[in-house]
């Protein structure tokens, strides 16, 4: 029986997922949440709170709680927007802005480790994956909002 492709791609992505948690756990103390959260304030810059909870899919009230814990930890700051203050405005601080780094730079190392590993052309793969991307976006596939990302 022939494997599907998007039950491989599934798999894909929960092994990665998985992965990814385990590895930002051991060696920064992040979960994978917190990092995905911090990457999408990186992405976006200075925002509002309720754009980020837009952007990465979550309820405003699962965001408040993450930056929370976050904000404690030093890496981002949530302040009342001046301008509209029913309106939190989150930015990474430095030391944020430094942990996200640093966790993206060891997921993208792992990654490209075991690309190589195992023969797998990592430009080949970015370049087929971003093409699925667009054509999904393209598609009306996204659950959340990607006015913010890159193409």
């Amino acid at each position: 029986m022939q494997e599907s492709l998007a039950g491989v791609l599934h798999e894909v992505v929960g092994l990665l997922d998985r992965s990814a948690a385990a590895i930002l756990k051991r060696e920064t103390g992040l979960s994978y949440r917190q990092y995905y959260v911090l990457s999408a304030v990186a992405r976006l810059g200075r925002t509002h709170q309720h754009e980020l909870a837009e952007h990465i899919g979550h309820s405003d009230a699962a965001v408040s709680r993450m930056l929370v814990t976050l904000s404690e930890a030093g890496y981002v700051t949530v302040a009342a927007d001046l301008a509209h203050r029913r309106r939190n405005t989150v930015a990474l601080t430095p030391t944020g802005a430094a942990r996200e780094q640093q966790a993206g730079t060891l997921l993208d190392d792992a990654l490209t480790d075991l690309l190589r590993q195992h023969d797998i052309d990592d430009d080949q793969l970015l370049s087929l994956a971003a093409a699925l991307r667009g054509a999904l976006r393209g598609a009306g596939w996204s659950a959340r909002p990607l006015r913010h990302e890159p193409s």
